[in-house]
């Protein structure tokens, strides 16, 4: 079956786009909490054993959170949960509070 390409363009002139601001990219870890309720405080433990106090917010991607403080961090799929590179360990006490 053949189609024509003018048929699919006036298919496409057609649709009607919609866009909304979304953060991507690590774009919502840079931006600071807005208030001190949104703060929660992170404790990095580097492979050296050095720990690295942060402060991050509500809703931070721990991959991207460490980058903007510089903590090195791999993240092979760049956070999109197809690898496990960047996991993290969660002490136990802190499950409920996810």
């Amino acid at each position: 079956m053949a189609v024509k390409l003018s048929s699919v363009s006036r298919l496409v002139n057609k649709q009607n786009i919609s866009t909304t601001f979304v953060n991507r990219h690590g774009e919502f870890e840079w931006l600071d909490p807005k208030s001190e309720d949104e703060v929660v405080n992170v404790t990095f433990i580097t492979k050296d054993g050095n720990r690295v106090a942060v402060r991050g917010k509500v809703g931070d991607n721990l991959l991207y959170l460490a980058h903007r403080y510089e903590i090195p961090m791999e993240g092979a799929c760049e956070a999109s949960l197809a690898c496990t590179t960047c996991h993290v360990y969660v002490h136990g006490n802190y499950y409920d509070k996810l």
